[in-house]
């Protein structure tokens, strides 16, 4: 009770796992097929093969690599497709800006003309003359309806 404490006890280290059932055998014979060979040959072997493989760094280095490009590849479709809608409604202001100016040039054309039309109206066109036109015209009831405006019987 009364004695300092030492530094903190570090847990074991873990412990060799067995090898799995039918690993040992495995080992073995592959231990008896290679005895033969040293690091050299195996080396060499491998190289033959084409499996010697490729290093843990060369492998990370070769993942960032592609990460990169990918990113890159994502950020360059992201700016295009941003200028393709930046483009688009700029065309479609444009094309409203238009539609507008035009609808205001036909609201000034047609002032103009029923002003004028205004102006050629018989004197004698009344509520009794507006009582003989028919309605719907002949393009809404069909072709049965020859005259239009309807004579009176």
């Amino acid at each position: 009770r009364g004695g300092k404490r030492g530094p903190p006890k570090k847990p074991p280290p873990p412990a060799k796992e067995a090898p799995k059932r039918g690993q040992r055998s495995k080992l073995k014979k592959i231990k008896d097929k290679y005895a033969d060979q040293d690091d050299e040959e195996r080396d060499l072997m491998l190289g033959l093969l084409g499996s010697a493989g490729r290093s843990k760094a060369e492998i990370a280095r070769e993942a960032r690599r592609r990460e990169a490009e990918e990113k890159a590849a994502r950020e360059a479709q992201k700016a295009q497709r941003h200028k393709d809608n930046v483009e688009k409604q700029a065309r479609r202001v444009a094309e409203q800006r238009e539609a507008e100016t035009a609808r205001k040039e036909r609201q000034s054309a047609g002032a103009g003309a029923t002003a004028v039309a205004d102006k050629a109206a018989p004197a004698s066109f009344d509520a009794a003359g507006a009582a003989e036109l028919r309605w719907p015209p002949l393009a809404l009831r069909g072709a049965s309806a020859l005259v239009w405006p309807r004579t009176p019987p």
